[in-house]
């Protein structure tokens, strides 16, 4: 400790100054300080500064050791004179414990960002195969194979789905952990949304011999602000452990709102199953990431065990937490409750189907199940008083009890022959137009139910605005055919193009997605220019430009080309658009590369979509559909 006046004299300093610094007490009152005292020039990184005057290093007789400073004005005690009185505290073996902490603090983040790059390039170099393999087992499964030639390329592609779930939930949980994980809400319909979750899960399933259904109440909100792409994925990692786990019976997604309010919504979602349950001390465990119902190498079930606790830290982000209820033996309920916005409770057009429903009796003819009570539920909402029928039951509606049906519910798994059901209800004197339910696998069946007498089928999963409009076409005598689930459905051709045939120029170097994206557009009725690297593709494109050329009605290039990548490609066909006061060429982005800023940069360069590999098929349908729409309406 230190004393200095107005000029910047020692008028004190103690015996600790003279034993740290080797100076005589003697020689250092009445001079300048011999100690400079101004701090270490900055590194110029703020996560380095910290708050208060900045640590000194200082020689000592101990050679270099680190300092706090603290400045305190005091008066002389004797004379009443302004003095500036300094405490420096050794801090040498704080300073070193800070350093190794930042130290490790960056090695960490460059870690993390070492391990960011390599899940990004090797998850890339998975997908790019695995686009081939599962695009070609698509385009082999639609050729005319044995049955066992189909069971292999089934096998083939259900090992290739599991594959890319495993890719997509590292990928997800590098982000989770990454604290990268932003959501995005948006007006979300929650009806179509869970509706798409079951059918996507629905051929799993129904190859083990399950029901899948998805109900949300009447009271939730049309639309809802919500990250819908998330919460579908919450949902799928929920009812897809569901049908993992579960052996008979099946698995439902259910939404219901606790409240509604006039901006604002409470909702509780839930997915029950009727699986083997989960003891409570597993319970507490599975949210962990690696974690399974069962372990060791004997464990029956498979998974990465990541799917619950990704889906645990996204709800998390919407201000919720998963909970389960369960007991071994009696399958799991998992529910989790949200608070989200809304523009409205709109009813998204059921409403004008309610007069025509309410008050009619329909006869459903199935055994119990969830499916079953779903359709009651829903139908029920609306106003129709549901008659539910054993499908042993052979009298006849129309006099079991005094009230005739307005309309047959029958479902194709629950009776063993249907034609012959309806036969014998129409020589009962039953002639209520009859509905019947089937699955994928029993559209073999459609002529011969249409023989029967059967006016119309849905296919299971029902949707349920589909289920209400044929339901209100049949009771009340309108015509089908504009409905879904009218006969002529059946015959459609889906790989004709929704409108004009499209020249496309496709830019891939990979030979196996080159001819797999090539099959695709031109299964879609459209033609395929291809080149193979980045040059030759703008070089098509400007060649398409000149006078008496072709022109492109869009670009599909891959990101990662020789020559020149597909960043470069995009941005020279806009360059070369704006030069020539060109209107916009829809430009596609083809990339096996998932991740945020992948997608960021795509955006940036001027691309108009951006599709993923392993390729969809119905992605590229729809994103070729909506071109041909443009297409057609510029003609």
């Amino acid at each position: 400790m230190f004393r200095r006046d107005d000029k910047g004299r020692v008028v004190y300093a103690n015996e600790a100054f003279s034993r740290c610094f080797g100076a005589d007490l003697d020689q250092v009152v009445g001079r300048p300080l011999m100690v400079a005292l101004d701090p270490p020039p900055a590194d110029g990184d703020p996560a380095n500064e910290r708050p208060g005057p900045p640590d000194l290093k200082l020689e000592t007789v101990a050679g270099w050791r680190w300092f706090s400073r603290l400045d305190v004005r005091v008066r002389d005690s004797g004379s009443g004179a302004a003095l500036v009185q300094t405490i420096l505290r050794d801090v040498t073996p704080r300073k070193a414990a800070e350093d190794a902490l930042m130290e490790a603090r960056d090695q960490a983040q460059s870690a993390n960002r070492a391990k960011s790059r390599f899940l990004a390039t090797v998850s890339h170099e998975i997908r790019t195969p695995l686009n081939g393999i599962l695009g070609m087992t698509g385009l082999l499964r639609d050729t005319q194979l044995s049955a066992a030639q189909n069971s292999y390329a089934d096998a083939i592609h259900t090992s290739g789905e599991a594959l890319m779930t495993l890719i997509d939930e590292v990928l997800d949980f590098s982000k989770v952990e990454a604290g990268k994980l932003e959501l995005a809400p948006r007006p979300t319909g929650l009806e179509a949304l869970v509706e798409g979750v079951v059918e996507l899960l629905a051929p799993r399933a129904q190859a083990k011999g399950l029901e899948i259904a998805g109900y949300v109440a009447p009271d939730v909100p049309a639309q809802v602000l919500i990250d819908g792409p998330r919460l579908r994925q919450v949902l799928i990692n929920l009812a897809g452990n569901g049908i993992k786990f579960t052996d008979d019976g099946g698995v439902l997604i259910e939404i219901c709102a606790q409240s509604v309010g006039a901006a604002q919504c409470r909702l509780s979602v839930s997915v029950h199953d009727t699986g083997i349950g989960i003891a409570p001390d597993a319970a507490k465990r599975l949210f962990q990431e690696f974690e399974q119902v069962d372990h060791g190498p004997a464990r029956r079930y498979g998974g990465t065990g990541l799917g619950l606790a990704i889906s645990q830290r996204i709800v998390a982000r919407m201000n919720g937490s998963i909970a389960i209820r369960s007991d071994p033996g009696s399958g799991a309920s998992f529910s989790f409750t949200i608070d989200v916005a809304h523009p409205g409770a709109d009813t998204g057009g059921t409403a004008a189907l309610q007069p025509v429903l309410a008050g009619r009796q329909i006869d459903l003819v199935a055994s119990e199940g969830i499916e079953a009570t779903l359709i009651a539920r829903r139908l029920s909402a609306v106003g129709v008083r549901i008659r539910t029928r054993s499908p042993s039951q052979t009298d006849n509606a129309s006099t079991a009890n005094g009230d005739p049906a307005a309309g047959l519910i029958v479902d194709h798994m629950s009776v063993a022959d249907p034609a012959n059901w309806l036969d014998a209800q129409r020589s009962a004197g039953n002639s209520a137009p009859a509905l019947v339910l089937i699955t994928p696998a029993q559209r073999a069946s459609l002529p011969a139910l249409k023989a029967a007498g059967f006016d119309a089928y849905l296919i299971k999963p029902v949707r349920s605005h589909s289920l209400l409009r044929i339901t209100a076409a049949l009771v009340g005598g309108g015509d089908i055919t504009d409905v879904p689930g009218d006969w002529t459905g059946s015959s459609a051709d889906d790989t004709a193009p929704p409108g004009p045939a499209l020249r496309l120029l496709v830019a891939e170097d990979n030979e196996i997605n080159l001819r797999l994206t090539v099959a695709l557009v031109e299964k879609f009725g459209h033609t395929a220019i291809v080149v193979q690297d980045g040059q030759a593709a703008i070089d098509a494109v400007k060649e398409s430009w000149a006078p008496g050329g072709q022109p492109f009605d869009a670009v599909f290039t891959d990101l990662h080309m020789p020559k020149v990548d597909g960043l470069e490609v995009i941005r020279a066909i806009r360059a070369g658009e704006a030069d020539r006061n060109r209107a916009p060429l829809p430009v596609y982005a083809l990339t096996a590369d998932v991740m945020p800023e992948s997608r960021s940069e795509v955006e940036a360069a001027g691309a108009s979509g951006f599709l993923t590999k392993p390729l969809d098929p119905d992605a590229l349908r729809g994103a070729l559909a909506a071109l041909a729409q443009v297409t057609a309406a510029g003609c």
